[in-house]
C-alpha cells in the first residue's frame, strides 16, 4: 500500500493492460499453466481451492490457533489435555480494573471471543472448560473454590510472559508442493517483520510523553488492588466420581484442589455477569437543500457476541445482477441500495440473513425510488402489459428536462385518438434511449398527480398568516382546493431564509410541477444572470407578494427568474388564483428519470411504446447546472453506538456539518458522496485481535467462498457459474491481516494491556470518478478503551501509551498517509499547554478555525498533541486517565490512507473499470463492490431488485443478446483474476519459531499473478 510496493503495482498494471486486450480465445476456461500435478491426497476440488483447504487444515495445527485446538481436544475427549489447554495456554485476564475484585462472576469478552484471542477472565476460563467437557459428552458444572493467596502470589500468577507461537506443522516440501500446483512464484506476497520499527517506538513515545508532566502521567498514582478469593473452577463426572479441576493457578496439578483449600470444599457457582452489549450502526445523509438536517438511510443492530470475530459490510448495491453489470457502463448506475451485511465465516446463511439489513433504493438526491403507498404510481400485480390499453395510444409526446448532471427527467404524454391522456401504462411498456443508447429509466408516476412546492421565508418580517401555523393552514387549504381538480395532487412545504435567488434556483432543479414562493421581497443575495437558463427551464414559479408591496420590485424579481407574481394579502383569493394558474400548466401523466452522459453534447431523448410509435425531444445539460448541483446528497455519515456510550461519528464523504458553516462547496461534496456510493466499507470487530493462524484461516475461508462458481466457470458452465455467484460470497480485505493483529507483548511478566471495549477497524474503498486518485483507507474507531495493569501497580499510564502506540506504527507501515507520517518531523504541542493562542484565531486559521476549536482545542477526556505551527490538522489523541493513544487524521479518521492515480471512466464497462481498480489497489472484486453480493443479503436484495424491475423500463431487464455471452464471459474472467490479491503482511515482531517459510505461505495464498488464462 505504501510506495515501496510501486514495482509490484507496476507489474500488476502491465497485467491489466493485457487483460484489457483480451481476444476471444482468452475467454476460454482458465487453466493452471506450469502445473505438474493438481491433486492433494484426501482433498476434493481443483486448484487453487484444494491448496487453500490444505492450508486451512495445516493452520489448525498451530499452537496459536485456539479455536482449532479447542475443537480437536473436544473430539479427542481427553479431559486432562482440555484442562491443561485452558489452565496454561489461555492467558489470564484481570476480572476488572482492580485486578480481581469480581473474579467469580465477571466476564469480559464472552467465551467465543476469549477463545479467538486466547485471553480470558477466571470465570470465562471456567465457562470455556465446562462447555468443552459438555460438548465431549461429560457432565460438568462451574463451581467456586475459596483459596488463600497473598498479593504477591496473585500478581505472580497474573503477570506471565504470553506470546502464542505461530508454528503450524508444515514442511518445506509441503509449501513447494503448493507452489507447484498453483504455478505460483516464491516472490509473490510480502512479509515484513516490524520488530525494528518497534525498537524505534521508544523515541517516538518519549517525544510524546515529554509534553506531559508527572502528575498528568499519573506515574505517582498507585493502582488499587483487590482480590476476592472466591475463584471459579470446574467439577466433572468421570466413571461415577467427581473430578475437581482448578484453573486459576497453573501450578495446581490436574485433578487437585488448591493447596490452601485444605477442606477440599467447593460451592455452587452463581450466575455470571454477561458483557454482551447492543451495538448499532446508523447511516444518514444531508442534502444541499435542507441545510444540516440529517435523514436516515439505514439502521442495523446486533448483540456484541454476534459481531466479535466477524465483519459488517456497508455496501451501496448497484441494483443490477451480474449479467447486467457485465453489459453496463459506469455512468448507467443511477440508483443505490444501502445494506449492512453481517459476515460470519463459521455460521450458515440463515444466521447471517437474520442479522443483515437492507435499505430503500435511493437516487443521488437521496430520494427513495420505491415509495410505499404511492398513489400516483399503479403497478399491476402480475407486472404485465395491458395490450388493449397500449393499442389505444395513437400519439405520443415527450419533454426532456435536464436536471443536475447526470440526471434527466422525461415527461411523457400518451394520448388516444381524441387527445385524451391515457393513464395506467406499465413501466415495461416503454423503451427509452438517449442518443440511441438504451437507458435504465425508472417510472416515478403513471397518473396525473401534480406536485406543488410551497417555499416560505421564515424571517420575522413575514406576516403571521405566512409564518408558523399560518403557513401550515395556507398549505392545507391550498392542497384541498387543488384536489378538487387533481385528486392526487401533493403540496409540500419548505423553509428558507431571505435568499430569493438561491432558493428559487435550487427549486428550479426539482421535479415539481409548480413552485409557490411566499416572500415579503426582502432579499440578501445577488442575482446571477448566468442562472437564467435554469430558472427558465424549471417548473413554473409564482411569487406571493404577501404584503402587496411595490410591484416594481416584485416585477424585477419575476422578470429575472421567469416567474409570475400574485398579490397575496387575501389568502383565499390567492388560493383561487393558484388554482387557475395550475389549470394552465401541462401536468404530465408519466414521469421517468435516468442518468445520461456527455454534459457538453446535444442529446436526443426518445421514448417508444410500440415499434411504430415514438417521440423525441432534444436537450443539452445547462452549463451552470454542471457547476452548482440542485438537490443532491452532500454529506454521508455513519454513527456506531455501543450500549449507552456516546455514538462514534464518521463523515464517510462530503460535508462535515460540525465544523463547516455558511456556504459550502455543493458540487465538490456532492461528487465526494457519489464516489463513496460507488465504493464500500468493511467493519471488522474484535475484542483483542486473534493470533496470526486464526486471521490467516479467516482470510482463506473467505477465498474458499468462491469455490462453487469458480469451478463451474473452469468447466465452462457459464450459466451455472452465474447462478452460483449470485448465491453470494465473502470478502476479507487482506489489510485486516496486518491491521487487526494483537499488540506485541501485551501480556508479560510486568504488565497486562487489554481492550476493555471493542477493537473495530474500518476498511473503506472509494473509487475516483471526479478526482484523479482512488482511495483506500483504514480507520481504527476509538472504541477499544485499552487498559493496562502493572505488577508494580505504578506507571500504568505510560505503559498503556507505549503499547497502544504500536497501532500508529502499523498505520505508518501500511499506508502512505498516516498521523505518524504527517507529524513525524514536526515540533509538537499539547492542547493544555498552548504557548500562543493568537495563532488559533479566525484571522490566522480562516476556514479551519472551527476545526481546531471543536476537534483539537476543546477540553474533554483526552489530551491532543499536534503540530505547533498548525501546518497539519492531524493530531494524537491520548486518554487522560488511562493513556490509550489514537492517531487522528484531518478527516477525523483514526488510521491511514493511500491510493493509485486511477479513475472509473464513466463511459467504460462497469466490470472492466472495477477490475482495474481491484487489481491496482490489491483488493478483491467483492471488496470493491462489484462481482458478488454478500451472502447474508442475497435473499432480501433479490426482493428489492424485483420491486425495482417492476418500476423500470425494458432496458433495465433486457440486454443486448448479440454480444451478451462474450461480455459475460469476459466479466467473469476479470472477476476470477481479481479473487487473488497481493498480500502484504507486516508483523509486530517475530511470528513464531521455525517459520522462515511464512513468505512462501503468503505467496501461495495470493499474489501478483493470476491462475486464469487472461
Amino acid at each position: 500500500m505504501k510506495k515501496h510496493r510501486e514495482i509490484k503495482l507496476q507489474s500488476r498494471r502491465n497485467f491489466l493492460v493485457k487483460l484489457a486486450l483480451l481476444s476471444a480465445s482468452a475467454l476460454a476456461p482458465p487453466v493452471f499453466t506450469g502445473c505438474k500435478k493438481n491433486e492433494i491426497a484426501g482433498l476434493n476440488g481443483k486448484p487453487p481451492f484444494n491448496v487453500w483447504q490444505d492450508m486451512i487444515n495445516t493452520l489448525s495445527t498451530s499452537p496459536d490457533n485456539f479455536p482449532a485446538r479447542r475443537k480437536s481436544l473436544i473430539n479427542k475427549k481427553d479431559i486432562q489435555s482440555m484442562h491443561s489447554f485452558v489452565q496454561k495456554d489461555i492467558a489470564l485476564l484481570p476480572s476488572d480494573y482492580r485486578y480481581f475484585r469480581y473474579p467469580a462472576r465477571n466476564t469480559r469478552y464472552g467465551e467465543k471471543a476469549a477463545i479467538r484471542c486466547g485471553m480470558a477472565t477466571p470465570r470465562e476460563k471456567a465457562e470455556i472448560l465446562n462447555n468443552m467437557l459438555k460438548e465431549s459428552g461429560f457432565e460438568s458444572k462451574v463451581v467456586y473454590e475459596r483459596v488463600k493467596l497473598s498479593e504477591e502470589e496473585v500478581l505472580n500468577i497474573l503477570f506471565r510472559n504470553h506470546q502464542p507461537k505461530f508454528a503450524p506443522e508444515i514442511t518445506d516440501d509441503q509449501i513447494e508442493n503448493w507452489l507447484e500446483i498453483l504455478g505460483a512464484d516464491k516472490e509473490n506476497g510480502q512479509w515484513d517483520n516490524l520488530a525494528s520499527v518497534l525498537e524505534q517506538n521508544e523515541d517516538f513515545t518519549e517525544k510524546i510523553l515529554a509534553l506531559l508532566d508527572e502528575e498528568e502521567k499519573n506515574n505517582g498514582q498507585e493502582l488499587r488492588y483487590t482480590f476476592n478469593n472466591n475463584i471459579p473452577a470446574v467439577v466433572v463426572g468421570v466413571e461415577g466420581k467427581e473430578l475437581f479441576l482448578h484453573i486459576f493457578d497453573p501450578s495446581v496439578k490436574y485433578g487437585e484442589y488448591h493447596p490452601t483449600n485444605t477442606d477440599k470444599y467447593y460451592s455452587e457457582a452463581g450466575e455470571l455477569f454477561s458483557s454482551d452489549e447492543n451495538i448499532s450502526i446508523r447511516l444518514t445523509y444531508t442534502n444541499s437543500i435542507d441545510g444540516s438536517k440529517e435523514y436516515d438511510l439505514l439502521n442495523g443492530e446486533w448483540k456484541s457476541s454476534e459481531l466479535v470475530g466477524n465483519q459488517v459490510n456497508l455496501m451501496f448495491l448497484k441494483n443490477m445482477g451480474f449479467e447486467k453489470m457485465a453489459t453496463s457502463s459506469v455512468n448507467q448506475i443511477s440508483s443505490f441500495t444501502p445494506s449492512l451485511t453481517l459476515q460470519d465465516l463459521y455460521e450458515d446463511k440463515k444466521f447471517m440473513e437474520k442479522r443483515s439489513f437492507i435499505g430503500d433504493p435511493i437516487t443521488l438526491e437521496g430520494e427513495k425510488l420505491i415509495e410505499e403507498n404511492n398513489k400516483k404510481l399503479e403497478i399491476s400485480e402480475n407486472k404485465k402489459s395491458n395490450e388493449s390499453l397500449i393499442n389505444k395510444v395513437s400519439s405520443l409526446e415527450v419533454k426532456a428536462i435536464p436536471g443536475t448532471y447526470p440526471k434527466v427527467q422525461l415527461q411523457v404524454f400518451p394520448k388516444d385518438s381524441n387527445g385524451n391522456v391515457i393513464e395506467g401504462l406499465q413501466p415495461g411498456d416503454f423503451n427509452i434511449s438517449d442518443n440511441k443508447k438504451e437507458m435504465m429509466a425508472f417510472m416515478k408516476q403513471n397518473k396525473v398527480a401534480p406536485k406543488i412546492l410551497v417555499i416560505y421565508d421564515t424571517s420575522l418580517s413575514m406576516p403571521k398568516k405566512y409564518r408558523d401555523e399560518g403557513i401550515k393552514t395556507f398549505v392545507e387549504d391550498t392542497q384541498q382546493a387543488i384536489k378538487d381538480v387533481y385528486p392526487l395532487a401533493k403540496v409540500t412545504l419548505q423553509k428558507t431564509g431571505s435568499t430569493i435567488y438561491t432558493s428559487h434556483y435550487k427549486a428550479a432543479l426539482s421535479e415539481n410541477d409548480l413552485i409557490i414562493y411566499a416572500t415579503d421581497g426582502h432579499n440578501n443575495d445577488k442575482f446571477d444572470p448566468s442562472l437564467q437558463p435554469v430558472y427558465k427551464s424549471g417548473p413554473p414559479t409564482i411569487y406571493l407578494n404577501v404584503y402587496e408591496s411595490s410591484n416594481d420590485h416584485f416585477e424585477e424579481l419575476a422578470t429575472r427568474t421567469h416567474a409570475s407574481v400574485i398579490p397575496a394579502n387575501d389568502q383565499q383569493e390567492t388560493i383561487k388564483k393558484i388554482k387557475e394558474e395550475l389549470k394552465n400548466i401541462k401536468v404530465p401523466p408519466y414521469l421517468f428519470t435516468y442518468h445520461s452522459t456527455d454534459p457538453d453534447k446535444e442529446h436526443v431523448a426518445e421514448v417508444s411504446i410500440r415499434k411504430d410509435l415514438k417521440a423525441q425531444d432534444k436537450f443539452k445539460f445547462l452549463p451552470i447546472a454542471n457547476e452548482l448541483p440542485g438537490k443532491r446528497m452532500v454529506g454521508l455519515y455513519m454513527y456506531l453506538s455501543i450500549g449507552n456510550q456516546k455514538p462514534v461519528r464518521r463523515v464517510l464523504a462530503g460535508w462535515d456539518t460540525e465544523v463547516e458553516f455558511g456556504e459550502i462547496p455543493v458540487k465538490k461534496y456532492a461528487n465526494k458522496v457519489h464516489e463513496m456510493l460507488m465504493g464500500n466499507l468493511t467493519l471488522a470487530f474484535e475484542r483483542e485481535a486473534p493470533p496470526l493462524s486464526v486471521r490467516l484461516t479467516d482470510y482463506l475461508k473467505a477465498l474458499m467462498s468462491n469455490k462453487n462458481w469458480y469451478e463451474k466457470y473452469q468447466d465452462n458452465e457459464l450459466e451455472t457459474a452465474i447462478e452460483e455467484l449470485e448465491k453470494g460470497t465473502f470478502s476479507y480485505p487482506s489489510a485486516l491481516l496486518t491491521m487487526m493483529q494483537p499488540l506485541k507483548d501485551s501480556i508479560n511478566a510486568e504488565s497486562i494491556t487489554w481492550p476493555l471495549g471493542f477493537r473495530i477497524g474500518c476498511f473503506k474503498v472509494k473509487p475516483a470518478i471526479y478526482n484523479v486518485k482512488s482511495l483506500i483507507t483504514f480507520d481504527y474507531l476509538p472504541t477499544s478503551d485499552y487498559r493496562t495493569l502493572t505488577k508494580s501497580r505504578k506507571n500504568s499510564f505510560t505503559t498503556n501509551l507505549k503499547k497502544t502506540s504500536q497501532l500508529a506504527l502499523l498505520e505508518n507501515h501500511m499506508f502512505e498517509t498516516s498521523t505518524f507520517s504527517l507529524l513525524e518531523n514536526k515540533n509538537l504541542e499539547i492542547n493544555n499547554k498552548i504557548e500562543s493562542k493568537e495563532k488559533f484565531s479566525g484571522e490566522n486559521l480562516g476556514n479551519d478555525y472551527y476545526y481546531w476549536k471543536e476537534y483539537v482545542l476543546r477540553g474533554g477526556p483526552s489530551f491532543k498533541v499536534y503540530a505547533a505551527d498548525t501546518s497539519s490538522k492531524a493530531y494524537w489523541e491520548i486518554d487522560k486517565r488511562y493513556g490509550g493513544m489514537y492517531g487522528i487524521l484531518p478527516d477525523q479518521t483514526g488510521g491511514g490512507g493511500t491510493g493509485p492515480l486511477l479513475q472509473l471512466k464513466e463511459l467504460q464497462n462497469l466490470v472492466d473499470e472495477y477490475s482495474k481498480l481491484a487489481g491496482v489497489m490489491n483488493i478483491g472484486m467483492a471488496v470493491a463492490g462489484v462481482g458478488s453480493v454478500p451472502v447474508g443479503i442475497v435473499a432480501s436484495y433479490s426482493l428489492t431488485l424485483m420491486k425495482l424491475y417492476a418500476i423500470a423500463t425494458e432496458a433495465v431487464i433486457l440486454m443486448d443478446s448479440s454480444n451478451l455471452n462474450d461480455q459475460v464471459k469476459k466479466a467473469m474472467a476479470e472477476l476470477a483474476c481479481n479473487i487473488y490479491k497481493e498480500i502484504h503482511y507486516g508483523s509486530l515482531g517475530h511470528v513464531g519459531a521455525g517459520m522462515s517459510g511464512i513468505e512462501n505461505l503468503i505467496a501461495a495464498m495470493g499474489g501478483n499473478y493470476s491462475f486464469t488464462k487472461c
